[in-house]
């Protein structure tokens, strides 16, 4: 079943029925109290299911949201909200966290409602197993494999060894079932239709069962950032100098 069929799925049990019920109001809550708003004639799912399948953003400060429905709260469905991405995680049937993008007209509202509240903390790790093997030195450094994820790196082999994050703050990353590793690829499943591939070197840490990264190395997003943002500034400069050249021909023969 595709993403988006199981997160449309999800809320039509959310909220019983799409066409019979309507949202009447969003509650954000942080780490201490809430802030909400309420709605009217809002009659469809309060995210954006062509959105589904986004890749989990970094790890961080994050908020629960409970929706209320025909005026009753509604929260047999887990809802996480990360602002700085602007993404929501809704727990599955299946216990996988599914992200993706609020309606456009609930967007900023769950915006402006997180800028009243303080955020809970990132999530503090108490142990990672691999395997069933429990990882050696900081099990918080498996953290950093969440800012990296993409949709690119799907592998191609079945054998897989499952990866528990254990937290004692519920949340929407460590939570996630199908964390698992593929030995074969050194690819790292985060979520469903999120893999990060992984350099030799922290594959090595992987399968050792032990911190990643401890001698210095990490997982290079940055690298791929700044490349990403060199081949970008390339662009532009391809694309401007002919334009000034241009220009300072036309003033030549003003």
């Amino acid at each position: 079943m595709r993403p988006s069929v199981i997160v449309l799925v999800a809320f039509l049990g959310f909220v019983g029925s799409a066409h019979a019920k309507s949202l009447t109001g969003i509650e954000v809550c942080g780490e201490t109290d809430c802030a909400s708003a309420s709605m009217s004639g809002f009659d469809r799912a309060p995210f954006d299911d062509g959105s589904a399948g986004q890749p989990p953003p970094n790890v961080g400060s994050f908020y629960r949201i409970v929706f209320e429905v025909e005026g009753h709260r509604e929260t047999t469905w887990r809802v996480y909200y990360e602002s700085h991405s602007g993404l929501g995680a809704v727990r599955t049937e299946s216990g996988s966290s599914m992200w993706l993008r609020f309606d456009q007209e609930l967007a900023p509202i769950a915006k402006r409602l997180a800028r009243r509240v303080a955020p809970l903390p990132t999530p503090p790790v108490e142990s990672v197993t691999i395997g069933g093997q429990t990882v050696t030195g900081d099990p918080g450094s498996y953290l950093q494999l969440f800012a990296s994820a993409n949709l690119l790196d799907r592998p191609l082999s079945h054998e897989t060894v499952p990866i528990r994050i254990d937290s004692p703050l519920p949340n929407p990353w460590t939570e996630e079932p199908l964390l698992r590793y593929y030995p074969e690829e050194n690819i790292v499943q985060l979520s469903p239709g999120s893999f990060v591939q992984l350099e030799p070197d922290l594959a090595a840490d992987v399968e050792a069962a032990r911190e990643l990264g401890a001698d210095g190395r990490s997982v290079p997003w940055v690298a791929v950032a700044g490349a990403i943002a060199v081949v970008a500034l390339a662009a532009v400069a391809v694309a401007w100098w002919p334009r000034r050249r241009l220009i300072r021909a036309r003033a030549a023969s003003r």
